[in-house]
């Protein structure tokens, strides 16, 4: 097809596939806020959206995303907006009438609350690329910021969880978004995961890893949750030695507790 051009404007390919997030019909939102960083207002909004309707107490938002974020926003086949829409109840559509300006816009339906959180995940899920693309945290949106936790790489792997699964309930859970570095040079061995979000979130987030490590480094064995032990020793022991202490499949460690009757619970170290 084809595309009246102004002289001098930048020219950019539109889209030619639609996804199941795209709003098909051009058309009028009434009242919605344009988030820049901020909050969504509580009160209702109405909607002038075909197929969507906007009970009372519901809302609507925006977000101007630019063109060159849209795919990384939807992903294949929608998978990145699928679980957004699961984890907040809000409906999330984008309107690419204004893509010929290099832009679409992240219209959000919702309950207040709903629209907030799934507006602040979209925001802080462009954010953090740009801020990965350009390491410049003046990229960020206002009232949003970054932190840095350092991590053993070989711990990393409990983070990302099978195919990334855990580090996207982290990024769910806590409406933040992870990126992980790996150490090079002088600190190789020691990774860098970034966490972008609002400082409430980024709180919660570093919670959340933080709680994946112990869990997933802490070995107990004949400890009884609901009884109080008549007494406890703590010591800390060598990494070195920690293979030989749980044996495998956790077999030599199981044998201690048995012979001893005691209960051993063995936390290895985590974050540096």
């Amino acid at each position: 097809r084809s595309i009246g051009r102004n002289r001098g404007a930048p020219q950019l390919a539109l889209r030619r596939r639609a996804s199941g997030w795209d709003l098909r019909t051009a058309v009028a939102v009434v009242g919605d806020a344009t988030l820049v960083g901020g909050s969504v207002s509580s009160s209702a909004v109405p909607s002038a959206t075909p197929g969507l309707v906007s009970p009372q107490g519901s809302s609507v938002a925006s977000l101007h995303i630019e063109r060159q974020h849209i795919g990384y926003v939807v992903g294949r086949n929608g998978d990145q907006l699928k679980p957004i829409e699961v984890a907040t109840g809000a409906i999330v559509k984008l309107d690419h009438g204004t893509e010929t300006l290099g832009y679409s816009i992240c219209r959000f339906f919702g309950p207040p609350h709903a629209v907030q959180k799934a507006a602040d995940l979209i925001q802080v899920k462009v954010a953090s690329r740009k801020f990965t693309q350009r390491g410049d945290e003046r990229d960020l949106p206002e009232g949003f910021f970054v932190e840095r936790l350092k991590v053993e790489h070989k711990l990393a792997g409990y983070i990302l969880g099978r195919g990334g699964e855990t580090v996207r309930q982290i990024q769910l859970e806590s409406v933040t978004n992870l990126t992980l570095d790996k150490g090079v040079g002088p600190v190789e061995g020691i990774d860098t995961i970034s966490i972008v979000g609002r400082p409430a979130a980024i709180l919660k987030g570093k919670k959340l890893i933080c709680a994946r490590l112990n869990e997933a480094l802490t070995v107990e064995v004949g400890l009884d949750a609901w009884s109080v032990p008549e007494a406890e020793h703590e010591f800390f022991v060598d990494q070195r030695f920690i293979g030989s202490i749980l044996g495998k499949g956790h077999a030599v460690i199981r044998q201690i507790s048995e012979k001893t009757g005691c209960g051993v619970s063995l936390r290895q170290g985590t974050l540096v």
